[in-house]
This record gives C-alpha cells, structure tokens and sequence, in this order.
C-alpha cells in the first residue's frame, strides 16, 4: 500500500537581491529555463561567479589563470565565451541584428546564423575532496548553447524604433544626395557654392531630384518608407527654406549641412532602447549539451567519463507579453557506481492577469531507468534494474504588493524517488523582498 506524505514549508521572508530594473513581475519557474551555463548547471554549481569574457585577450587571460602551474586544472572554474562575439562585429547594425529592416531581404537571419550568434561555450570544473561521499579530484564539464529561434522584438517597440531609424534615415539621405552633388560637379550646386550666390528654387528641385534617385535604389526601405522619408526629408529643405532670405547660397548651404549633420536627439533616443533589455516576444528554441569527465588526479590520466546532459525548450511568448507557453524535453545519463538515466517531458504555462498578479502551471513526465550491482539471495553479484514512471506537477501564484515586495504561493506534487513509493505533495508560502541595486551618482 502506498503511503502518501504531505510536506508543507512556509518561508516568512526569502530575500532575493536584485534590480529595479531588471526586476520581472511574472513568475519564474527555473525548471522550464535555459540553464545559464550549461557547464556549471549540470555540476549544481549555480550561477554566482561566471566569467563571460567579450576578447580574445581576455578569454586566453581566464583559461591561463583556469590552469595551475603543472598545467592541471584549478577548482571552481565557470567560464562562459560566446565565439562570434570574440571578434568585433561592426558590419552588423543595431537595425539588422533585430530584423528592423523591414525592405531589407538580406536583414533576415536563417537558423544557422541565428545558432551561430547565439552559440555560447562553457567550461566549469568542481573539487570533490570535500565530499565523503564522492570520488577525491575533480569534475571537468564542458557545455554548448545556442538558439535556434530567438523571437522577435514586440511590434510597438519595432515600430517605435523603427520610426527614430527612418527619421535618421532621412537626415543621412540628404546629407548622401549632397555628397554626390558635389562630387559630380552638379551645375546648381556650383553655383550656390559662390561667395555672391544666393538661395535658388533650382538648387532645392536638382537636390529633391538626387533625394528620390537615391531612395529608389535604398534596399533597406519599402515603398511606404520611401515615401516617408520623402516627406521627412522635404520638410527639413523647407525648414531651412523659411530662413533663405537674407542668406547667401554658401550661408544656407552651411545651415543645411548644420542641420543634417546634428542627429544627437534621435540618436540618443535609439541608444535608450539599445541599452534597454528588450523583452522579445513570439516563437523561442533553445538547444543545450553538458558532459563531465571524471579526472582522478586532476588531469586527464586517469580519466572516465560520468555523465552527460541535453535540453531543449520550445516557447511560445505573446506579442501582448502576457502569456507564456512552453514544452521541454531533457535527457540525463550519469555512469558511477550505478548508470542512472531519466528522460522528462513536459509543459508549462504563465499568464499575467492584471499589474501584480501572475500565475504559473507546470508538469513534467520522467522515465527513468537505474541500472547497479548487488547480490543475490545466494550472495552472487547481479546487476539489478529498476526503472519506471513519475511527474512533478505545481501551481504557482504571486501577487507583487509594490516594487520590492511580493508574495508567492505553490502547490503541486514531486518526483516520486526510483527507490520509494511514497507520494511527495508540496506547499509553500513565500513573502519575497528585492532590494534596489546602488545607482551610480557621477559619470
């Protein structure tokens, strides 16, 4: 007969340092996230201490200081590259990295780019003298990530974006037209070029002229862009228009190219939404590997490997970013004394009800297979299997009182163990508190 346990926590305050700015109201089931280093995730070392390097030098400078001075590895490592960032992407816009390019054909990213950007390599080594009930030496992982679908931007901050890129768009598209004009010895430009010139009808219409030809041949824009950036483009001469009289031909040359030239306010407002973390919203697919190899004197002879891990998670984010939905498959295989496998399947839903309040469903399937030696009745060393079935299923429901308190509940039931029979229902009750990070007073 099967006995059920019931196991209720109440934890009266859980303090979670974390910024006001980076701070999510919806709820975070960890189960059904990405593992932020692979490497570290399947040796349970947590992400506190990561070196994410962005150089060459800098990656060389962590792996050197990873090896002790026989060339074997030192304890706790964690170390995450991303090999496409290492070297300087300049030819890769801010508009093109998030598809804003709307006209643009070749802005579109296949998988194998978007997996190729996305690719991060971790390495993390774990000390086991410390464990009476491990191996002494050292744990070496290895780990990969990547994205094969990375979503998209929501569509009212692509179109907010957007529209600051047009308006850049036609400042630059004068300033190119005028580039050319000179440069082709433009008989209007000539002659407004003249200490005794003045401002003429001519000058603006050849300029219009040069203005559509180039937007015609713009790869980046549609026909509806190109018309916007006529008009944005027009208004800018006609505001330059308004104070021609009383100048002479270089006098509104020089304010044109003054006026054309200062981008600060737009760019400014599209550096605001460059450092923000923008929240993408659509279609996400996430792939990770780990593996760790056992090194019994903390280097690779003796060696044997122990075991190997891959996830993958599909997610679905709605373009209002109120829903959430995901399934998640997760293979392990662990070769100690006993060859564990466990094999899980699952979903997991999130929904944003009103300011404040979210709530979270989650369920996983496992099938798992354990395979050890023991004796027989007769005292004779059998290998024995045991292998069966069980899931882990949880509500979760949080309610953010202000900005740095908010309280969580959670009910559901646990993996049942692959030795017991024993039903494992789980309640907790959470207050939690986030504090603000410091704010930097000077620049």
């Amino acid at each position: 007969m099967k006995k059920i346990s019931i196991h209720a926590t109440v934890l009266m305050m859980l303090f979670s340092f974390t910024s006001f700015a980076q701070m999510d109201t919806t709820i975070q089931l960890d189960n059904f996230r990405m593992p932020t280093t692979p490497a570290a995730s399947i040796l349970n070392m947590g992400t506190q201490a990561i070196t994410r390097p962005t150089l060459p030098k800098g990656f060389a400078t962590s792996l050197l200081s990873g090896l002790g001075g026989s060339g074997l590895f030192n304890p706790n490592i964690n170390i995450e590259f991303a090999p496409y960032w290492l070297k300087p992407q300049r030819k890769l816009s801010f508009a093109k990295y998030y598809q804003l390019n709307n006209g643009d054909k070749s802005a579109s990213v296949n998988i194998g780019e978007n997996m190729l950007r996305s690719l991060a390599i971790s390495v993390a080594t774990s000390k086991l003298g410390d464990n009476k009930d491990s191996l002494p030496g050292t744990r070496l992982s290895v780990g990969v990530r990547t994205q094969l679908f990375s979503g998209e931007i929501a569509p009212q901050t692509k179109k907010e974006i957007r529209e600051i890129d047009l308006k850049l768009k036609s400042y630059d598209i004068i300033q190119s037209s005028l580039t050319v004009l000179k440069q082709t010895n433009n008989a209007q430009y000539i002659a407004l070029s003249r200490k005794d010139s003045s401002y003429s009808i001519a000058f603006k219409q050849s300029l219009l002229n040069m203005i559509e030809r180039l937007l015609k041949v713009s790869v980046d824009l549609t026909d509806e862009e190109r018309i916007k950036v006529l008009g944005m483009a027009t208004g800018h001469l006609h505001e330059i228009e308004t104070m021609a009289d009383g100048l002479t031909g270089q006098q509104y040359l020089s304010k044109l190219i003054e006026k054309v030239g200062n981008k600060t306010e737009y760019a400014l407002q599209l550096q605001k939404f460059q450092e923000t973390d923008k929240n993408k919203v659509g279609f996400f697919c996430e792939v990770a590997f780990a593996g760790i190899q056992y090194l019994g004197k903390n280097s690779f002879s003796p060696s044997s490997f122990q075991k190997a891990g891959v996830w993958t998670t599909l997610t679905y984010r709605s373009k209002d970013q109120k829903s959430e939905f995901a399934f998640v498959g997760r293979h392990f295989f662990t070769n100690n004394d006993s060859v564990n496998t466990n094999t899980d399947f699952g979903v997991t839903a999130t929904r944003v009800v009103s300011k404040g309040f979210n709530y979270g469903l989650e369920w996983i399937y496992r099938s798992y297979s354990y395979r050890y030696y023991t004796k027989d009745i007769s005292g004779n060393n059998i290998k024995a299997i045991q292998s069966g079935s069980t899931y882990r299923l949880n509500i979760v429901v949080e309610y953010q009182l202000s900005e740095v308190v908010s309280l969580t509940a959670s009910v559901g039931k646990d993996f049942n163990g692959p030795f017991t029979s024993s039903n494992n229902f789980l309640s907790v009750v959470g207050a939690n508190l986030s504090l603000p990070a410091l704010i930097k007073l000077t620049r």
